[in-house]
């Protein structure tokens, strides 16, 4: 998140937004080489310190959005899950879905504490991955690599965020019935519509 913050003028504040979604992931909490098979106590404490630093860096960020602009919409995402429980021809790596786990839960924690939204897509990827298990050994969102999803899979988040924020799943929806002169428009506009005895 310490990079994310860096560029938060030029990337984010430099446009004006209206709303920001703001979702980081293992890469950014920096989880290499530290949820690792090792258990240590000084693997412990670099966990601990690298949460904190997660969770310092997410919250000026959402206090500069929120001084850049009171009304900006701010909504705050948890992780995607680590997948190790599917079968896969490449080796789960012990310990790593704790640091999703324990990211989101920092996410979580920030987003009631600043009074910001909060999207926890981390529940429903891994409630669905362990669903398919039960037809698929095999089956799961988080992509070969057990933590990329694929094209369908990404598919899914997106739906179940949506789902989450209460939003429409359609971009855009316009019917038009000629016969009883009525039409539905959602999120679109109808202009220079006109009837004939042939059509519309």
């Amino acid at each position: 998140a310490g990079g994310a913050l860096c560029r938060l003028e030029d990337d984010v504040l430099s446009k004006k937004p209206t709303v920001v979604y703001v979702m980081f992931g293992g890469n950014d909490l920096g989880w290499h080489g530290i949820w690792t098979d090792n258990d240590g106590a000084k693997q412990r404490k670099a966990q601990a310190d690298r949460l904190a630093d997660y969770e310092k860096n997410l919250t000026e960020i959402v206090r500069r959005l929120r001084a850049a602009s009171p009304k900006i919409r701010i909504i705050l995402s948890s992780t995607f899950p680590y997948e190790d429980a599917a079968r896969l021809p490449s080796r789960p790596l012990k310990d790593r879905d704790d640091a999703f786990v324990a990211a989101s839960a920092v996410v979580r924690a920030v987003a009631a504490r600043e009074g910001v939204e909060f999207v926890d897509l981390y529940s429903p990827m891994a409630a669905f991955s362990r669903s398919g298990r039960k037809d698929d050994p095999s089956f799961t969102v988080c992509g070969g690599d057990r933590v990329h999803p694929g094209e369908s899979h990404a598919l899914f988040a997106f739906w179940s965020l949506i789902r989450a924020l209460g939003e429409s799943p359609f971009v855009s929806r316009v019917s038009v019935d000629a016969a009883k002169g009525t039409s539905f428009v959602e999120n679109a506009t109808i202009t220079n519509l006109a009837a004939s005895a042939t059509g519309v």
